[in-house]
């Protein structure tokens, strides 16, 4: 047990320490959303939150108050995410795609509900292709709306405690190839495509003389694939979802660690079965 909680404290630091796209961030009505571009230009990540112990929804290019707008709302409740992929069907009504011929377009979610904030953690593609979404396109700025719903209102339903406009800007990703990000870390690491179904690059840069070594963990910390050595420069390897075993892993989150002498950078990959 100690070595895994000595495992995750690393990952959630070097996580921290990655020359990752920073998040552009927007906030009003009491909400707040942290947004960019994931690594392959095919997603939107996002971090949505506000001081409610209720929902929490985001509508991306609403024509009219929320009508004709991709929105995503959500909660937390006791522990378990609750998040829909829903359409604005009128100036102050919505619908879930899946109810009005859509379909449900999150690609993974998280959430959590600490001291009166509800937090949501999702990614969407920037084009679905649903006819229940609206395509957002890099270097394009699009008006959005973020709401509220009142302490305790665990549903999708709920009257808004707090409602706002606002406007984003989809920013072109950070590479971890571009001359201005090369080298700022010992080590740094990257993926992509990042939920990734059946395999996934991983790029990742050593600027160090000592060797590193690359592996992936899974989420309680056991290791299931290891590949070997790598020495100064920028490298590239493909990981096809199989362990040391050459036997197809489960989905769900996994970790790959780059790691030379003290340095550690770690990224966290996503694979959707």
């Amino acid at each position: 047990m100690k070595k895994l909680v000595i495992f995750i404290l690393i990952s959630i630091t070097a996580i921290m320490l990655l020359a990752e796209t920073p998040y552009q961030t927007v906030s009003t009505a009491g909400v707040t959303l942290n947004y960019r571009v994931t690594d392959d230009s095919q997603n939107l990540e996002c971090q949505l939150s506000a001081n409610t112990t209720g929902w929490v929804a985001v509508g991306f290019d609403p024509t009219n108050t929320m009508q004709n707008g991709n929105i995503i709302i959500g909660y937390d409740q006791a522990g378990t995410t609750m998040i829909r992929d829903d359409w604005g069907t009128t100036q102050t009504a919505h619908s879930a795609d899946t109810a009005i011929g859509g379909t449900n377009d999150i690609i993974t979610s998280s959430s959590m509900e600490t001291g009166g904030v509800t937090e949501l953690h999702f990614i969407i593609p920037l084009d679905s292709g649903d006819t229940k979404d609206k395509p957002l396109m890099i270097g394009q700025s699009y008006p959005i709306i973020l709401a509220r719903g009142a302490n305790g209102a665990d549903n999708f339903t709920g009257m808004h405690a707090g409602a706002g406009f606002a406007n984003i800007t989809i920013a072109e990703p950070v590479s971890i190839d571009d001359n201005t990000t090369q080298f700022l870390k010992p080590l740094m690491i990257t993926n992509y495509p990042n939920p990734f179904n059946p395999e996934t690059t991983i790029k990742f840069a050593v600027n160090s003389n000592e060797q590193a070594s690359l592996e992936i963990f899974n989420i309680i910390g056991q290791s299931v694939k290891s590949f070997g050595s790598f020495g100064n420069g920028n490298h590239e390897i493909v990981w096809n979802g199989f362990d040391n075993s050459n036997s197809a892993v489960s989905g769900g989150i996994y970790f790959a660690r780059i790691k030379s002498g003290s340095e550690v950078a770690t990224r966290k990959l996503t694979l959707l079965k």
